[in-house]
């Protein structure tokens, strides 16, 4: 029987999550078992690895940036009150001099432009050239933008009761007069609302981009793997393998998630996540892939003398 069918075929005992992480964290014994999970399983494995290490990271992080957005709070209410007025047909309106143009620093986080007047204008590039977070405030409308590239931006945008979401390359489309009227049904939030919404929706939004690269970068990461291996090799072994190879490099990454998901948590400035997470994953995965080919040579050896028997 051929050798690579044969390891495949192998009937194992499936193992549970904890096992599976720890295992893979113990060293490369347990890859020979884990590359024979079905891909479901594997899939489920790197949901609940990702789940949990991003709520780790974004509990890390909502400690670290607790006093940092305390301090920002308070400037805010120095600076626009302690209340602010939401009006049904689109105003937003601060309880202090609510027609003074202003900017406020957040040190930190970034700044709020505040434009009330139509002829504000853009401010000048070198006022947001530096910023990673910015918001702008008019009458009728707020937005917050977060910088994905340094000629792109993501952003939330707040008009009336409406929230939506974009992306934009030139952030002085971003400072548009928008129009609200002080009219209709007027709803009062305080500063401390607002910024508990505010931690809310950063710790959120860390939760979100954590997860997503916990579960999609084994993914990739173990795609490159395969051309790795695929050239590495001086015999390459036909299909099925490239799954189990597959599989060992997805659960190779888990002790690389880890460590880099440390790096985040505890803001380590010597490596970034995704240069840990990838350096990680491809020589561990590198070297699990190996632990297989090496358990399956006599298997090898022993079909090649069968055959030369033959002869």
């Amino acid at each position: 029987m051929n050798s690579e069918n044969s390891i495949s075929n192998i009937q194992i005992k499936p193992l549970g999550f904890i096992k599976s992480f720890i295992g893979t964290c113990c060293g490369t014994a347990v890859f020979s078992t884990l590359c024979r999970h079905s891909v479901v399983r594997m899939l489920w494995h790197l949901f609940l690895l990702a789940v949990l290490l991003a709520f780790a990271v974004s509990w890390f992080g909502s400690r670290e940036n607790r006093s940092r957005i305390a301090a920002a709070e308070e400037i805010f209410t120095n600076s626009f009150g302690s209340k602010i007025t939401c009006y049904t047909d689109g105003a937003f309106v601060p309880e202090k001099n609510p027609e003074q143009p202003r900017v406020v620093v957040f040190p930190g986080f970034g700044k709020l432009f505040y434009c009330p007047l139509p002829d504000r204008g853009a401010p000048d590039r070198s006022e947001y050239a530096d910023l990673t977070y910015f918001g702008v405030w008019t009458p009728g409308m707020v937005l917050f933008a977060f910088r994905n590239a340094p000629d792109n931006w993501m952003v939330n945008r707040i008009s009336g009761s409406r929230m939506s979401f974009g992306m934009v390359d030139d952030p002085n489309d971003l400072f548009r007069y928008a129009e609200g009227k002080k009219s209709g049904t007027g709803l009062t939030i305080s500063s401390s609302q607002l910024f508990n919404e505010i931690s809310m929706a950063y710790n959120f939004r860390n939760w979100i981009s954590h997860f997503v690269a916990i579960f999609i970068l084994p993914l990739i990461y173990s795609a490159l793997l395969l051309v790795v291996v695929r050239f590495s090799f001086a015999r390459v072994s036909p299909q099925p393998t490239w799954l189990l190879w597959w599989k060992c490099g997805v659960y190779a990454a888990f002790p690389g998630a880890l460590i880099s998901s440390a790096i985040v948590a505890l803001e380590l400035p010597l490596i970034s996540f995704s240069t840990a997470y990838m350096l990680t994953s491809m020589v561990y995965g590198l070297h699990a892939v190996m632990r297989i080919e090496l358990e399956k040579k006599p298997a090898d050896d022993t079909e090649e003398n069968d055959s030369y028997g033959e002869q």
